[in-house]
């Protein structure tokens, strides 16, 4: 393995964690700044995809290193696209739920994100969090399955 090679899979690898790290931080996804600046982590990561896709750096099908390097972007694309349904549907902010929390609870809230006092965890809070989890899980896959039977 050259040292491009390397460099490209830890740039996947990076990519993958700093998704993650989105997933792990939702709540806090809901305070403006901390989305501009994951925003621009995101396209970051896409625009080094587009590079490396560009380039033909590694040996791979057409496509699949953008994918990969998208997956920040598309996971926020999904997050903005769920939390305008479900003020649209609740009229409030989504909290994404921990292990830690029960049904009727105090949302824990994030680390830059507080929510109201008067906040308790709803069966719809699941639900916004399985469809955040699921939702861009089921794409990512399912692109990378349209990908690799097309070419």
């Amino acid at each position: 393995m050259t040292g491009t090679e390397i460099l490209i899979y830890s740039l996947f690898a990076c990519s993958i964690i700093v998704a993650c790290l989105f997933f792990g931080f939702a709540n806090d996804l809901n305070d403006p700044k901390f989305f501009r600046i994951s925003l621009r982590i995101a396209l970051l990561s896409f625009v080094i995809g587009v590079i490396i896709e560009l380039t033909q750096v590694i040996n791979s099908k057409p496509g699949i290193s953008l994918i990969i390097m998208s997956i920040p972007i598309i996971y926020l694309g999904f997050f903005e696209l769920l939390r305008r349904i479900f003020i649209a549907w609740k009229g409030i902010y989504p909290y994404a739920p921990s292990t830690a929390d029960a049904m009727g609870a105090y949302p824990i809230g994030g680390i830059w994100t507080n929510y109201p006092k008067n906040r308790k965890t709803m069966w719809t809070d699941y639900l916004f969090n399985a469809a955040l989890l699921i939702i861009p899980l089921v794409t990512i896959i399912g692109i990378i399955y349209l990908i690799n039977h097309i070419s």
